[in-house]
């Protein structure tokens, strides 16, 4: 239930960014969920259920900036291409021989979040293309938390900037080196 109050959270700091918030997937249906289930061969991770229950990610077709990104720039994606991924994806996780990742969320250079298909885990991993995973946050609660926390202008290495309507996530690092 995190989640779900976490996304009810995110909905209304977006009251100030309509163009963003339209571009919310519905929330994905249970045959929707049972599909991707069906593509992994296996129960659908409890928190990748329960945030596609609040939103099936956001269009791709859209500019980057009109579209929600979680901190970080991080795109969700609809279900449909997590399965694509998914399949893609398994060269990776089979070259460094570690569980099959699931991934629900990307940046604009091809990089992945995702989470182990191992049911124990619930590590959040970023997935580059030349690389192994690595440590993303600590679970999509955490994610989900971090950026309600950023998006009230309380992250203390992101900030939210909405550009013409849109959002875009900046570091406050690079803020402080540009000063």
């Amino acid at each position: 239930m995190e989640i779900a109050w976490q996304w009810r959270e995110i909905e209304k700091a977006l009251e100030s960014a309509p163009v963003v918030r339209a571009a919310l997937g519905a929330p994905a249906t249970e045959a929707e969920l049972d599909q991707w289930a069906g593509a992994i061969g296996q129960p659908l991770p409890d928190q990748l259920r329960e945030l596609y229950q609040g939103h099936n990610g956001t269009p791709r077709d859209v500019r980057d900036s009109s579209r929600f990104s979680f901190v970080g720039n991080w795109y969700p994606i609809p279900i449909s291409y997590a399965i694509e991924k998914y399949v893609w994806l398994g060269w990776l996780t089979e070259a460094y021989g570690i569980p099959r990742v699931i991934p629900f969320a990307e940046d604009i250079s091809g990089c992945y979040l995702a989470i182990s298909s191992d049911t124990g885990r619930r590590e959040v991993l970023d997935c580059f293309n030349d690389g192994p995973p690595h440590h993303g946050f600590h679970d999509v609660e955490a994610l989900m938390a971090e950026t309600v926390v950023g998006l009230r202008g309380w992250h203390p290495e992101e900030r939210a900037d909405f550009p013409d309507g849109g959002l875009h996530w900046v570091s406050r690092l690079w803020d402080e080196d540009d000063d």
